[in-house]
């Protein structure tokens, strides 16, 4: 989707993991109005790639704002965003402090 300049259809589907729920249903929640109008707007085509690609076409598809929560938080500042890089890598802390690097939040 990238590729076909279709930005805000790739990071709709990719941020947040979609839910497999009865009856083949398939719910993947958005952050935003923005996001939802365009995934509603493709849904027919995305509809049509998942019983295509996975051969069921049984598949429904719902499209819902928000109300997931994965247990993470969005990273709104530099600082939050930092913190959470060196949870996930405890290395970048000590490269910072080696190399007595200064970070402006």
């Amino acid at each position: 989707m990238r590729d076909k300049g279709m930005d805000t259809l790739f990071t709709a589907l990719t941020t947040r993991d979609p839910e497999l729920k009865e009856d083949y249903t398939v719910v993947h929640y958005v952050d935003n109005d923005v996001q939802l109008k365009f995934l509603q707007t493709n849904e027919t085509q995305l509809l049509g790639h998942l019983k295509k690609t996975l051969k069921n076409g049984l598949i429904q598809l719902k499209i819902e704002e928000g109300s997931q929560d994965n247990g993470t938080k969005k990273l709104y500042s530099g600082k939050d965003k930092y913190e959470a890089m060196i949870e996930r890598n405890p290395h970048l802390k000590t490269l910072r402090q080696k190399f007595k690097l200064d970070i402006d939040f």
